[in-house]
């Protein structure tokens, strides 16, 4: 791609939820790989080590801490058309502690 992009969009739901999405320009991942990203150590690109970037964790731990205060994360993407990152997380008043 001539110029790399992101885009980020932070959005309220009626559901008292905001809805973050990421969006990249970028190669995308293969449809049989996207199930997988979440997964701890797993890398799309099988010829990187971890000298040349990337352990395999950066989105196992988004996707726990995501869960842990009560949210979710997926991925879409299409192999050559880029990536799409949505995350959820509930809205909580301030002062008011959770369960």
């Amino acid at each position: 791609k001539p110029q790399a992009e992101i885009e980020i969009r932070v959005t309220a739901t009626d559901d008292n939820q905001v809805s973050i999405e990421l969006e990249d320009n970028g190669k995308g991942i293969p449809q049989a790989d996207l199930e997988r990203i979440f997964d701890r150590f797993y890398r799309v690109d099988t010829a990187r080590t971890s000298t040349e970037g990337g352990s395999g964790l950066g989105l196992a731990i988004a996707k726990r801490i995501i869960e842990a205060h009560g949210g979710a994360i997926r991925a879409q993407s299409g192999y050559g058309k880029g990536t799409l990152i949505v995350i959820t997380l509930p809205i909580h008043p301030l002062g008011k502690e959770t369960a």
